[in-house]
């Protein structure tokens, strides 16, 4: 499968690929023979598109899989519009826990696409001060990534950024620093670590070796998650990039920029 198709789910293999997603998954449960599950195609592989990093995007045909897994519930009317949201782990290792939350607004690509965003789960850590920001960077234990976005306060955080602070729950601390008129907090931090163009990331070591490590690069999905895997080899962790992506891209490893907003906001 390319980047950005829909997963197209079966029972035997839905049980150990959510299991083992940390993302949020979207779930079209429908009917070969239903008009209204035909005319939802267009804009699922849309969204499919849309969110080929950020989420899975799937449907589940109950005219060739009539029992649903256990993991996805039940659903009486075709189609279903289910989200799986994961819920935090204490640690790592466990398998995923979800919660369901079905879809009843219309049908159109722009209110699914709202959907999805205010769903998908964020483990990244907006610093509101610069003591806080020390505090968290003198942490031993934990890799940090710190993310610059030139974005406003109210802006909610860009999806893809959002997907690889699931990737890596646990293992990296994501530290979300925004630098803007608004934010004099953030532009503080950025002129600490010599930051001259937005977005700009960074990564520092668990050891607390000073001279943090700079992304070089546009910042796609897959550029920075190898960035992150890379940090998180240096302090001895699991980062095996096949087993990152597996973990990770359903649907294939092409390129995403990052997008801050439910359109084309572009950092």
């Amino acid at each position: 499968m390319s980047a950005g198709d829909v997963l197209r789910l079966t029972a035997p293999a839905f049980e150990a690929s959510a299991n083992a997603s940390p993302l949020l998954w979207l779930v079209n449960i429908c009917w070969p023979a239903c008009g209204f599950c035909h005319a939802l195609e267009a804009d699922w592989s849309r969204l499919a598109r849309r969110l080929k990093h950020e989420a899975v995007v799937a449907t589940y045909d109950v005219g060739s899989e009539a029992q649903l897994p256990a993991v996805l519930g039940e659903a009486n009317v075709t189609p279903t519009i289910r989200a799986m949201v994961p819920q935090p782990a204490l640690s790592t290792g466990g398998a995923t826990t979800f919660k369901h939350v079905d879809y009843h607004g219309t049908r159109q690509f722009g209110d699914l696409l709202r959907f999805a965003l205010g769903l998908m789960p964020s483990y990244t850590i907006r610093v509101p001060s610069v003591e806080r920001f020390e505090e968290l960077e003198r942490q031993p234990s934990t890799p940090k990534l710190l993310c610059f976005l030139g974005i406003e306060p109210a802006v909610a955080t860009p999806p893809l950024l959002r997907a690889l602070s699931a990737t890596f729950q646990h293992r990296i601390l994501f530290l979300e620093v925004r630098v803007h008129e608004s934010e004099p907090v953030g532009s503080a931090i950025a002129a600490r670590y010599g930051v001259s163009a937005l977005p700009s990331f960074m990564g520092l070591r668990a050891s607390g070796e000073p001279e943090p490590w700079r992304h070089k690069g546009a910042p796609t999905f897959r550029r920075l998650r190898e960035f992150a895997a890379s940090l998180l080899a240096a302090n001895g962790g699991n980062a095996d990039p096949d087993a990152l992506a597996n973990r990770h891209d359903h649907q294939g490893q092409a390129a995403t920029t990052f997008r801050s907003t439910a359109d084309k906001v572009e950092l």
